[in-house]
């Protein structure tokens, strides 16, 4: 088991890159996505990030590295616009992650935005532990593409609002630092509705790899 503590995005990012290119396992991928490819991958992964909010949100390299970085504050940004906090879904997908978080199917028929529900709660009973957002569906563990995010968890703590994720499985190197910037957007929108703001973030998957493809941008990236 890995665990990291973290001032920011980049320094978490930075640990976590290094640590699963020193102490993860190799193997080879039986099915899903890089079917044949090998993955460098923690048995288990969790970390702490305590000043989220920190600018820029985007992985920053020294600048006479020739390594392009995973990601940009664009990236983040229209990460965070357009598949957390919209619940359209185009004629290619079958589902975004929005499209769970701010319209749930209930078993009745009816649908749930789960955000407004958790805005509005946290406004009128800020001590408790309700607030988990469900992302999968019981079906999806049959699709060829299930939901990687399996869960986000808003609770205040100390007057500020804290965000936790799981992923069951999760790219470290450019969907890790894209999928925690888009999540700091969105939990400073859910803060600002509240009236709060914003704590620290946790964050923590059994499948945090890297893909062979980037095996030699890290050694570029850390001199290995």
């Amino acid at each position: 088991m890995n665990t990291i503590k973290a001032t920011t995005i980049n320094d978490a990012w930075h640990q976590a890159v290094y640590q699963c290119w020193k102490d993860g396992y190799d193997y080879k991928i039986d099915s899903g996505s890089y079917q044949g490819q090998i993955r460098r991958q923690f048995d288990f992964f969790a970390c702490e990030i305590a000043q989220p909010e920190t600018r820029p949100l985007a992985i920053q390299f020294p600048e006479n590295l020739s390594v392009p970085a995973p990601n940009t504050e664009a990236q983040i940004e229209d990460y965070a616009a357009n598949y957390l906090l919209n619940k359209e879904t185009s004629h290619k997908e079958t589902y975004t992650y929005g499209s769970r978080m701010l319209n749930f199917p209930n078993p009745d028929g009816t649908y749930t935005d789960q955000v407004e529900w958790i805005i509005n709660h946290l406004r009128e009973f800020p001590g408790n532990n309700h607030c988990a957002i469900t992302v999968p569906l019981g079906g999806d563990l049959t699709l060829s593409h299930a939901p990687c995010l399996r869960v986000v968890d808003l609770k205040i703590v100390n007057g500020k609002l804290d965000i936790s994720v799981y992923f069951r499985s999760w790219d470290l190197w450019s969907g890790f630092p894209t999928n925690l910037g888009g999540f700091q957007l969105f939990n400073e929108f859910v803060a600002q509705e509240i009236g709060i703001p914003t704590g620290k973030m946790f964050a923590a998957s059994a499948g945090l790899h890297l893909y062979e493809m980037y095996f030699e941008v890290v050694k570029a990236r850390f001199n290995q």
